[in-house]
C-alpha cells in the first residue's frame, strides 16, 4: 500500500483530500504546515507528497526546496495544490522539480488521475534506465 502525505494549512482542504484518498486504498498521513509536513517526510518517507503553495507556516515552495537537499527525501515525488493559476507560480513549481500541480478548486477525479499519473511515472523511471 502506498503512503500519500498532505500538507495543507486549511483543515477542510486537508481532510477533504486525505479521506478522498484514503477511499481509493492509499494510507495517508497528514501535517498542517510546512515544518510539520517536512518532519513527517524525514520519518515516514512517503510515496507521495501533495502540499499546498502557500501555510502560515513556510510555504510549499520552501517544503520541497528541503526536501530536494537531503538524499534520503529527493526523490518523492511531489504535488503541488494552489490557487494561484498565474504563470509565475506554475513556472517556480516547474523549476522545484514539482512532478505535478493542481489548481484548487480542483474536481476529485483530477487528483485522483494526477496521482495516478505521477506513481505511473514513478514506475516507469527505473525500466527506462536500464
Amino acid at each position: 500500500m502506498r503512503t500519500i502525505l498532505v500538507v495543507d494549512d486549511e483543515k477542510a482542504m486537508r481532510g477533504v483530500v486525505c479521506a478522498s484518498l484514503e477511499s481509493k486504498g492509499y494510507r495517508v498521513a497528514a501535517a498542517s504546515n510546512m515544518t510539520e509536513g517536512l518532519q513527517i517526510s524525514r520519518s515516514q518517507l512517503p510515496d507521495l507528497i501533495i502540499s499546498d503553495v502557500i501555510m502560515n507556516n513556510g510555504d510549499g515552495y520552501q517544503l520541497l526546496t528541503a526536501l530536494r537537499h537531503e538524499e534520503s527525501t529527493a526523490n518523492i515525488p511531489f504535488i503541488f495544490m494552489t490557487g494561484d493559476s498565474s504563470g509565475p507560480s506554475l513556472v517556480l513549481g516547474r523549476q522545484l522539480s514539482a512532478d505535478a500541480l493542481l489548481i484548487k478548486p480542483f474536481a476529485l477525479q483530477t487528483l485522483f488521475d494526477t496521482v495516478e499519473i505521477v506513481f505511473r511515472k514513478k514506475d516507469l523511471l527505473p525500466q527506462l534506465s536500464k
